[in-house]
């Protein structure tokens, strides 16, 4: 058994750059490179000047052999002067041998199923290895959220070469609870959520969340939700299905769901929706209630870099009845170093809005210090800002809601122990007094 180091290069030389700044190009030369050509590597190499350059030039030198099969190829900087003064560097090349993986082992310490992981990542056999494909399945299990760290190794045995991953696991089952209380008002609600039923990689949600009758609303609201997710058989596209349903005193909302998931490049993902949502109205003397059909399509960007990160999210959503709905909702967050901003819009237009037309907005979900949908709006526009110093954060939540302004102050304290996960969050909305506060909770036990 033999083992290989991936896309290393020799640094035994580049140490003599540190202390060398030129004012000019740097010559580069090579040496040992038999498959490609000097011409090819540097064709996207305008100039060299300094170790910054020389480093990303030998990171894509590695690279591009490592996408053609060559997992063992080595460079050793070595600098040369001459006699014009100019400064050459010489990149000894130390191509390897071109590898073909015979098969893919996944060792996984856990519960999940080697044969789903093989599915979803969708590496190609007895083919030359590439460490483009290699970094795509990587990023593919990392984002089921069922994993904290893969590694990777290629094994040679019995004269042929596989590609082992080593696997380890995160919680992938939570248990949970949260709610809101305030003097004329508590919301409450549970749930159960799985990343990975059975080893699969399967995904399911139970959601059940409520309101005391006799709170300021005068209505019993609640929801009961499910939802369950295949990315194993269509990964990378993802089928998510789910079931919700609402009640509020005497209107009742169903919606039976699927939309299908797909990346487009590294870091943007579309989605197309398909439904139909179920409306019954109850009064004493009669009920009465339709079913419609219901459309959309989103996309989503997620990057990150070093001390930032920033996910968007654009959807749009159209229901065809005598009054047609169109709905268009943007989320996003902007995480720079311990700041997090997420801004939001809700926006629904109809020519005659019925009474789940309108957005519910106000508590824990969205703006803090105001009770549980305290506004019920066609258009919203909100901002939440966090500093997260410690385990104590101070917040500030500003919206602009049928031309008024409205905002809310106060801090969050989370809280996590071996046992469990716990958060607090105590805001206080526009001109209000100390008596008038919220308090947002929410305890997760993972397992």
């Amino acid at each position: 058994m033999i083992n290989g180091g991936l896309f290393f290069f020799n640094l035994s030389s580049i140490i003599l750059l540190f202390s060398y700044t030129p004012d000019q190009n740097i010559k580069i030369e090579f040496s040992g490179n038999n498959f490609f050509s000097a011409q090819y590597l540097t064709a996207h190499q305008k100039s060299v000047k300094d170790l910054q350059d020389i480093k990303g030039l030998i990171n894509r030198i590695l690279d591009i052999y490592n996408n053609a099969g060559y997992a063992f190829c080595a460079i050793a900087p070595v600098i040369l002067p001459v006699d014009s003064g100019i400064n050459k560097v010489v990149l000894q090349i130390d191509e390897g041998e071109r590898v073909v993986i015979s098969d893919y082992i996944f060792r996984v310490k856990g519960k999940t199923a080697t044969g789903v992981l093989k599915r979803i990542c969708r590496l190609p056999t007895d083919e030359y290895f590439s460490l483009k494909d290699l970094r795509k399945a990587k990023r593919v299990m990392l984002n089921t959220g069922v994993f904290n760290d893969i590694s990777d190794n290629i094994v040679l045995k019995h004269n042929r070469y596989n590609l082992v991953f080593d696997l380890t696991e995160n919680q992938s089952d939570f248990l949970s609870g949260s709610g809101s209380m305030a003097q004329n008002d508590f919301n409450f609600g549970v749930s159960y959520y799985t990343l990975n039923i059975l080893g699969t990689l399967r995904q399911f949600r139970f959601e059940y969340e409520s309101g005391l009758p006799g709170n300021e609303h005068g209505q019993f609201n609640s929801l009961f939700s499910l939802q369950f997710v295949e990315p194993v058989l269509l990964a990378p596209v993802i089928l998510d299905m789910s079931f919700s349903l609402s009640t509020y005193d005497s209107a009742r909302l169903g919606q039976l769901l699927g939309k299908v998931s797909a990346p487009v490049g590294d870091y943007f993902k579309t989605s197309v929706l398909s439904g139909i949502e179920m409306v019954d109205y109850l009064a004493d003397s009669s009920k009465h209630g339709d079913t419609q059909s219901l459309v959309g399509v989103g996309l989503v960007l997620a990057y990150e870099a070093a001390d930032w990160s920033t996910e968007q999210e654009i959807s749009l959503e159209y229901l065809f009845r005598q009054d047609d709905r169109l709905r268009i909702k943007y989320d996003g967050q902007v995480r720079w170093l311990r700041i997090v901003g997420k801004p939001h819009f809700w926006w629904t237009k109809t020519s005659a809005l019925e009474y789940f037309d309108y957005f519910r907005i106000g508590g824990s979900k969205n703006i803090r210090g105001y009770l549980e949908e305290q506004f019920v709006v066609r258009q919203a526009l909100w901002l939440n800002l966090e500093y997260e110093m410690t385990f104590f954060y101070p917040l500030i939540d500003i919206a602009w809601i049928e031309k008024t302004l409205f905002y809310a102050y106060g801090f969050g304290i989370n809280a996590k122990t071996d046992f469990a996960n716990a958060s607090l969050v105590f805001a206080w909305p526009k001109d209000a007094n100390w008596r008038d506060g919220k308090v947002h909770f929410v305890l997760e036990k993972g397992f």
